[in-house]
């Protein structure tokens, strides 16, 4: 009986830690290059990014942190001891973020654009043309 009470007690609890936990994500951003790569990078609430890729040129799966100055995004991967996949980026990466749509690399000046989770994660990415983008001074 105390063992089905505390069930009663914790099993709301549990599911809206749950649902807390899929609303987290503030943006999604995905793309695949003509290289074969695909990338998908999440960026959530408490300043946290998952970038996976996957495909011929792929790195892999690095989790990090991120921080937006003005219009560019820096993501700065956890250390290895916290990273899941032996292969990571080990390196700050530095992106512009294009209005609210569009996410540039701005090592290799690809886009990914911006998605809703859930949504079919397949755009093929177009590359920037470097004078093109306005990035603001850091």
């Amino acid at each position: 009986m105390r063992i089905l009470a505390l069930l009663l007690i914790l099993t709301p609890q549990f599911i809206r830690a749950q649902e807390a936990s899929k609303d987290s994500i503030l943006y999604l951003f995905y793309g695949c290059r003509n290289d074969g790569t695909c990338c998908r990078y999440e960026f959530y609430n408490n300043g946290t990014v998952i970038c996976d890729e996957t495909g011929h040129l792929a790195v892999g799966y690095t989790k990090g942190s991120f921080l937006v100055n003005k219009d560019t995004v820096f993501i700065t991967p956890l250390p290895q001891d916290q990273q899941t996949d032996k292969y990571y980026y080990r390196f700050t990466r530095k992106f512009f973020l294009d209005g609210d749509s569009s996410l540039v690399d701005l090592e290799i000046y690809y886009d990914y654009r911006r998605a809703k989770p859930g949504e079919n994660d397949f755009y093929v990415s177009k590359k920037r043309n470097k004078e093109s983008l306005k990035v603001e001074d850091e």
